[in-house]
């Protein structure tokens, strides 16, 4: 599993992405996980939208925070490098899946539990595979783990 450089870290980590979703306080029907809350609140119910930036290449709108890496699209600039290979990327949740799955032979593996030895190379193959395979919906990461082979 992945290590966390501090116990602040951690909690961080749990409540963001494994807190079940919670229902909207202003009454509205959405249901979301308790860190995207504010932002629903503040953009549906208040109406104060996040600031939008103009690519120059293409006119497209993006979220401040998400220009750079569009703009990479256009520019064809890759500054995340494989470690083990001359390939380089744009984003370097990329790179590190291609480390991952190439270099150092992680695997995702069903654990749905008749028996199944499924692998995959990448979560969302695992998550699609626990679906139509096994007709699992949800809590997708308790039912495959990611390790070497």
């Amino acid at each position: 599993g992945k290590e966390w450089t501090s116990k602040k870290a951690l909690y961080k980590h749990q409540w963001a992405v494994h807190s079940s979703p919670v229902a909207c306080p202003r009454g509205c029907d959405a249901k979301l996980k308790p860190i995207h809350m504010p932002a629903h609140v503040r953009e549906v119910h208040d109406g104060v939208r996040r600031a939008k930036v103009v690519c120059p290449h293409c006119s497209k709108l993006f979220g401040v925070n998400n220009l750079d890496q569009h703009v990479r699209i256009h520019t064809r600039l890759r500054p995340f490098s494989c470690r083990f290979c001359d390939k380089s990327f744009t984003q370097s949740v990329t790179c590190a899946r291609h480390e991952d799955s190439i270099h150092l032979y992680r695997r995702y593996f069903c654990l749905a539990g008749d028996g199944c030895k499924a692998s995959f190379a990448q979560a969302i193959g695992a998550q699609r595979h626990l679906k139509t395979a096994h007709n699992i919906i949800s809590n997708y990461s308790s039912h495959y783990e990611q390790r070497d082979t």
